[in-house]
């Protein structure tokens, strides 16, 4: 009886530290799953605060006006059409000014928005765009230029800044002529008087784009 009465209290202790043992792990995992869990839905929320409260600062349109290449259609027109509902005047640099899309855009849009006529392979062409950009800007800036018109071939990267003047007219480089005439115009016309007019923009950089190729940005610097 003794024996039989000490075996089942052993048991006992033993099924109940077991038992105690058990549900004190389970009762500390919880806590952890429930820590890491608060952390991380406490991180998120602060990250979406400091995202709507920083990252997102609305630029000003006032007095700035855009000038976008290749607005015939695409990513350009799409551009120009959002840049003029948010305020800017835009210049849409359209290689055909009077086809039927460049039409649909004149009908909605303000008049902020100025169709220019311009093929980016011909420098007389790009010349008379920016005499037409500057004698309308007004007293607005010419805050952004976007070289939208161009395209990359055969995956080549080089940097703009490397590239001759002569390449607008070859693909030697495995680049479209479409591309280079913006550095040109840059550097030979546009680049004094927008320096002239805003010195503060001679440490900063102009990103041009390839349609083809949205991720590819090259800086030209000023």
């Amino acid at each position: 009886m003794l024996n039989t009465a000490v075996t089942q209290s052993v048991s006992l202790i033993l099924l109940g530290s077991i038992g105690y043992l058990t549900y004190d792990s389970i009762g500390t995992l919880y806590l952890l799953v429930a820590g890491f869990s608060c952390f991380f839905y406490v991180s998120f929320l602060l990250a979406k605060f400091c995202r709507q409260c920083f990252a997102q600062v609305p630029v000003s349109s006032s007095n700035k006006a855009v000038f976008i290449t290749g607005c015939d259609k695409g990513f350009g027109q799409m551009l120009a059409r959002r840049l003029d509902g948010m305020g800017y005047k835009v210049f849409a640099g359209c290689l055909e000014p009077q086809g039927r899309e460049v039409q649909k855009l004149k009908d909605t849009v303000s008049s902020n928005l100025v169709i220019v006529p311009l093929d980016v392979t011909k420098d007389e062409s790009a010349k008379e765009a920016f005499q037409t950009v500057k004698s309308q800007l007004g007293n607005c800036e010419l805050w952004a230029l976007v070289n939208n018109a161009g395209v990359i071939e055969r995956g080549v990267s080089s940097p703009a800044t490397q590239v001759q003047r002569e390449s607008r007219h070859h693909k030697q480089r495995g680049w479209s002529s479409h591309f280079f005439w913006f550095r040109s115009l840059l550097h030979e016309q546009a680049c004094s008087y927008i320096l002239q007019r805003w010195p503060q923009t001679r440490n900063e950089e102009i990103w041009g784009e390839s349609y083809n190729s949205g991720t590819v940005l090259l800086p030209v610097k000023l």
